[in-house]
């Protein structure tokens, strides 16, 4: 049964994501350090691993994140008890990209292996090369103060596009275009408008597997898209933090 808990108490939560871009094979988003006050805080740091940095890839975790994740006010009196558990629910606070990927330039020749792997939390997302989205549920550990251990849990939505030109030079867009985060971000690259001319809108538009493998596509490029949400803090009802908590989002990109 689950019932609102009555102890008064104002929890400050501060998740940080400051723009990084992956130019090396290893880095490491900033974390902004915002003034404790006295009703505690938290964070979210979240961190970036290339695996083979020779690519035609492009990687960064968005600033706009670091605005969307500051100053989450929680009140303790607004944890719902769930079993031996305290969840506090900060659903409300919408979608977070958690990483933006996208190929500088096309790829000559469609071929297996254009799609990177990810892995967030870790958990591996895959490719995603038969569809153009994917769901995943993440449960990050989280460390509080007077030794205290929780999680945070979200969920993550990896989204790819991809685009190519066929027979006859004519553009294809893959899963009929698909609009979503990825596909916006592919449009935007300098490249696009002037490498992708002449959409042609077929019966039966080829599927993002085919699009990044059947080698009679060329000048192929894509893009991938990482968005976060359902963010719920648990702790343990009988071993709370007082003041503050922290939780970590690594993430890595292999590159074939």
């Amino acid at each position: 049964m689950k019932r609102k808990m009555k102890m008064k108490m104002k929890k400050r939560l501060l998740m940080v994501a400051i723009l990084t871009s992956f130019s090396a094979p290893s880095v490491h988003a900033a974390v902004a350090e915002a003034p404790l006050h006295s009703a505690g805080a938290g964070e979210l740091t979240i961190s970036g691993t290339i695996v083979n940095s020779k690519t035609d890839w492009s990687w960064e975790i968005p600033a706009a994140s670091a605005a969307a994740t500051v100053d989450w006010d929680v009140d303790k009196r607004e944890g719902v008890i769930d079993g031996n558990n305290t969840v506090y629910d900060f659903t409300s606070k919408g979608t977070i990209t958690g990483l933006n990927g996208v190929m500088v330039e096309p790829t000559p020749k469609a071929r297996p292996g254009i799609l990177p792997v990810i892995e967030i939390g870790g958990q591996k997302l895959g490719n995603v090369q038969s569809a153009g989205s994917e769901e995943y549920n993440l449960k990050l550990p989280v460390k509080g103060d007077n030794n205290t251990s929780g999680f945070l849990e979200m969920s993550a939505t990896i989204y790819t596009a991809a685009t190519a030109r066929g027979g006859n030079n004519q553009t294809f867009v893959a899963n009929n275009g698909a609009d979503n985060s990825a596909r916006s971000l592919l449009k935007k690259q300098p490249y696009y408008s002037t490498t992708y001319t002449s959409p042609h809108d077929e019966p039966i538009a080829p599927a993002m597997w085919e699009v990044l493998t059947n080698t009679s596509f060329a000048q192929v490029s894509a893009a991938v898209s990482i968005e976060l949400e359902q963010f719920k803090l648990i702790f343990a009802t009988n071993s709370q933090p007082s003041s503050t908590w922290a939780a970590s989002l690594p993430i890595v990109v292999t590159v074939i």
